[in-house]
């Protein structure tokens, strides 16, 4: 009899455990490297906007707030753009091929930090470059990051909300960012449930505990 309980009471716990584990959703994103598929070859519904740089003059931008640009199409949504850098801040305007641009730190700790509106962006579009001409590397909230040459295109449709962006390159060399669109992806999001899934999954293992515990006290008795 006790053989049993406990026979028992590890199947409950490892269903309910396997269940937890299995109701975890992946991830999924889609890159381009040309604006024209990007906005015409499924990866974003609906219109794209692109982000106005003209309110960028050749100045510092050196503050915790950096600068805020808004949509051409949609002046109501704005991205933060700061350059946290160690303690401080290094942000600039910056000429990039006679292209109002904003340029971040040339050290190995500096980079440019991009905020989203509050509730995030799906498909992302953005042209970008290094002073140095060196590799850069763009970082999503979400944990992804893409390798990218100097004055190339990435863009981006992610299932699901990404807060913030951090493009950086190599020590010596600035990154550039001189272009910005977004966008709704494509993509079905990430099964909001898949938490809620395993929540269940987990309280129907617990069930089955609970019911195994009774029988087995009644056989007992």
């Amino acid at each position: 009899m006790h053989m049993s309980r406990r026979l028992l009471f590890a199947a409950a716990l490892f269903g309910a455990g396997f269940s937890f584990v299995a109701g975890e959703a992946a991830a999924t994103t889609l890159t381009t490297n040309t604006l024209s598929i990007w906005e015409t070859s499924g990866y974003i519904t609906g219109s794209a906007t692109e982000l106005s740089f003209g309110p960028i003059q050749l100045q510092p931008y050196n503050t915790s707030s950096g600068i805020t640009l808004y949509g051409i199409q949609q002046p109501s949504v704005g991205f933060d753009f700061t350059g946290p850098d160690g303690g401080g801040y290094v942000l600039s305007g910056y000429s990039y091929h006679s292209l109002n641009s904003l340029a971040g730190a040339s050290d190995a700790v500096g980079v440019m930090d991009i905020a989203t509106p509050a509730s995030g962006e799906s498909a992302m579009f953005l042209s970008v470059a290094s002073t140095g001409n060196t590799p850069l590397t763009l970082s999503l909230s979400d944990g992804e990051s893409f390798s990218v040459v100097s004055g190339a295109f990435i863009g981006l449709s992610v299932s699901h909300p990404i807060t913030w962006l951090s493009l950086s390159t190599s020590s010596g060399s600035q990154p550039i960012l001189d272009d910005f669109y977004f966008a709704d992806s494509s993509l079905q999001p990430d099964a909001p449930t898949a938490e809620v899934a395993s929540f269940f999954l987990l309280g129907g293992g617990l069930l089955i505990l609970f019911g195994a515990r009774r029988k087995l006290l009644k056989l007992a008795a």
